[in-house]
């Protein structure tokens, strides 16, 4: 059933989790349902995380149309917040965007489930949207630990923007998509990456940019800024949705057998490609510098985006 069909009076202690991609209409949904919420009397309570700086004070619907929002760092300022409202004695719905990124860890993840728990027993419906992948198809962070204490989980899926076969796309997208402008490319001083080939796409407007983008190599960080974002000018980085044929994911063959030659205690090359590439592993933990030398954790990530023991 549509989410949208069930009373909001009948949603209270209820939570609700909207999964998807990058720009898949995730945060319409909640402020949607936020704005149905104060439609049948309640007080609505937006937030979203303080991270990416991405959006400060405000969720943001094809980069105009703000919403006014709270961007908080952890899910305790959150909960804090909203006590303040419950003492009030009023009726309060609660939407959380970007709900990845107050997983970032196991402990992070266990106050997210706490505050479900919370919400539940003070009969405030809670939304909660976000990615359960980065843009390299792997679990983002813990997130995948709350989805059991979700009572109502919807996954969105917008059309692919991919431009293929000389025509748009527009199956079914299931991936998040990170490209490069050129412009970015050179600040990051990373030339090697027109290797990739440009990545041809529709963009939010429906305007189709050829042989401006690359796809974002594999070891490109997990989380950028807003400073790095910069869809108005087109000069930064994009995030479109994407399916399985159109998604690109480029150095990701070069990232493993760096990382296999690290488990297996051979040499790494000596690159500027190479040098990218491990300071990716040590960034994300899956390798550690001890010394002069990098030694693989006991359990390590897989190809397939799991944990195999070493």
């Amino acid at each position: 059933m549509d989410i949208r069909e069930i009373p909001i009076r009948e949603l209270k202690g209820k939570s609700v989790g909207l999964f998807g991609v990058m720009n898949g209409g995730k945060t319409r949904r909640v402020v949607g349902e936020l704005g149905r919420a104060e439609h049948s009397g309640f007080t609505s309570r937006a937030y979203t995380s303080s991270r990416t700086e991405r959006e400060v004070n405000s969720l943001m619907i094809d980069n105009s149309h703000p919403f006014p929002a709270q961007s908080k760092e952890l899910i305790e300022e959150i909960q804090k917040d909203l006590e303040g409202v419950v003492v009030e004695g009023e009726e309060v719905a609660a939407g959380i965007d970007e709900i990845n990124l107050f997983c970032g860890n196991e402990f992070e993840a266990k106050k997210v489930i706490e505050f479900i728990h919370w919400c539940g027993e003070k009969g405030i419906p809670l939304y909660m949207a976000g990615l359960l992948y980065d843009f390299r198809r792997r679990e983002f962070g813990k997130v995948a630990s709350i989805l059991p204490y979700i009572n109502i989980k919807e996954e969105i899926k917008p059309v692919c923007k991919g431009w293929r076969r000389g025509r748009h796309c527009g199956i079914p997208a299931n991936h998040s998509q990170r490209v490069w402008s050129r412009e970015f490319a050179e600040q990051e001083g990373f030339n090697q990456i027109e290797e990739s080939g440009y990545f041809n796409f529709y963009d939010k407007e429906g305007k189709l940019w050829k042989h401006e983008y690359f796809p974002a190599p594999f070891f490109d960080k997990t989380i950028r800024t807003r400073e790095d974002v910069d869809e108005s000018a087109k000069k930064g980085i994009m995030y479109l949705p994407v399916c399985n044929q159109c998604g690109r994911l480029p150095f990701r063959e070069e990232v493993f057998t760096v990382y296999s030659n690290i488990i297996k205690g051979k040499k790494v090359k000596d690159s500027d490609l190479n040098h990218r590439i491990v300071d990716f592993l040590v960034e994300e933990k899956w390798v550690k510098r001890k010394k002069k030398k990098l030694e693989a954790i006991p359990f390590y990530a897989s190809e397939c985006g799991g944990f195999s023991e070493k």
